[in-house]
């Protein structure tokens, strides 16, 4: 019966280095990025311009969220954070 042979620290940091060099993030479709850009302009938008909470969710019904769900809840709070400043 042979043994296994026991395996340098130093080799298993360089394959786990090497395989993470592999490792490559993916690149947005311009679509993508054109609508998330748009996106993150209404809502700076809407923070700036919204005078009222009521305002402020009105336009974001306008972007498409719904009443109630939790994003929305989040932004508002984020928005009244915003509002004391």
């Amino acid at each position: 019966m042979s043994e296994d042979p026991e395996i340098d620290p130093e080799v298993i940091d360089l394959l786990i280095q090497d395989t993470n060099r592999g490792a490559r993030r993916r690149k947005k479709d311009p679509d993508t990025r054109k609508e998330n850009s748009q996106l993150k302009e209404a809502y700076r938008q809407a923070i700036r311009e919204a005078t009222s909470e009521k305002d402020f969710r009105s336009i974001l019904h306008a972007l498409g969220w719904a009443d109630g769900s939790p994003q929305i809840e989040q932004f508002v709070q984020l928005w009244r954070s915003c509002q004391r400043f």
